[in-house]
């Protein structure tokens, strides 16, 4: 049987000023859910020229940093991670992007991040411009991420990161942003380290209304385990927007789990303009949990049966 208890969740975060951000709490509990423990580090930078390409907790493996450093869970570290995008882009056209990475106990950093369509195809084309940012391509996918010299070795507190996307030439629907980024301690060695990772959509076009991204911590779940679900949910109007939040799981079968109602029950979820929530869903799930391979899905709408954005992927209990 499934519960559920409101618990810390993220951030509200402004596309255009870094301080705007507002912390919230609102966590889920469920009883069924899934995870893998997760955690990060690096020698300083274990991958201190360019972390490997997929490191950026983007679908369909969602692998992040912690692949390779460990120190802690994911988003647990007393830092921020933040990507700074229009909140509608128009095709064809050049973006700077920003991206901010905060941790006290950080010496050294790093960050990669990819932009997909909902086919989960590359969307548009990164361009650094500086010597602190480079790109890379694996199968038409392109990554954006650090370079030696912007892992800015001695620096504490905070670290940012500028670089260029032009938007895909037509419109393919909203693109998503998925990022990780690394607040190392310079031990060197890989342990000790704060892996974030963060995820945001861009409309492509403000009739959009509102989208919902989901980055979960692995898309491989523990039974007997915690398993943290990140739903970004973002306004694209330009104004104050409202949406309920809801989410399932659809089994192979082609059911639903629950079978009426859902697994996270409807809750509000408040925008002011451009800007998005970060919302963390926890759940747990008995040990005795099925070994199989499920359908996440998440929605955003309104009462009474207004649909306004779908997203998810897959994931194993094992």
């Amino acid at each position: 049987m499934w519960s559920s208890a409101h618990d810390p969740v993220r951030q509200s975060h402004c596309p255009l000023s870094l301080d705007m951000r507002h912390p919230l709490l609102l966590s889920v509990l469920l009883a069924a859910g899934v995870t893998a423990g997760l955690t990060h580090d690096t020698f300083g930078l274990l991958r201190s020229s360019a972390p490997p390409d997929d490191r950026c907790a983007a679908p369909p493996t969602f692998q992040a940093c912690n692949e390779c450093h460990s120190g802690a869970d994911i988003n647990s570290g007393a830092g921020a991670f933040t990507v700074f995008t229009p909140s509608v882009y128009t095709p064809g056209q050049t973006y700077t992007l920003l991206i901010e990475l905060q941790d006290p106990s950080a010496a050294r950093w790093g960050f990669e991040i990819t932009a997909l369509d909902q086919n989960l195809n590359g969307a548009g084309t990164f361009t650094p411009i500086n010597s602190e940012v480079q790109v890379s391509n694996s199968g038409g996918v392109e990554y954006a991420k650090h370079t030696s010299v912007g892992t800015s070795p001695g620096q504490t507190t905070e670290k940012s990161w500028q670089f260029e996307w032009t938007a895909p030439a037509t419109d393919v629907g909203p693109v998503r942003f998925y990022a990780a980024g690394n607040a190392a301690n310079a031990n060197s060695s890989s342990s000790g380290d704060k892996i974030y990772t963060t995820a945001v959509a861009v409309a492509s076009k403000p009739q959009e209304d509102a989208t919902i991204t989901l980055q979960p911590e692995s898309a491989v779940a523990q039974r007997g385990s915690n398993w943290r679900v990140m739903a970004s949910v973002r306004d694209h109007t330009g104004s104050n927007n409202q949406v309920l939040l809801v989410s399932r799981v659809k089994l192979p079968n082609g059911k639903f789990f629950p079978n009426s109602g859902w697994l996270f029950p409807p809750q509000t979820v408040n925008m002011t303009p451009g800007n998005w929530m970060e919302i963390d869903l926890d759940h747990v799930i008995p040990p005795s949990a099925p070994q199989i391979t499920a359908t996440y899905q998440a929605i955003i709408g309104r009462s009474p049966n207004t649909v306004v954005d779908i997203n998810e992927f897959q994931f194993t209990i094992q």
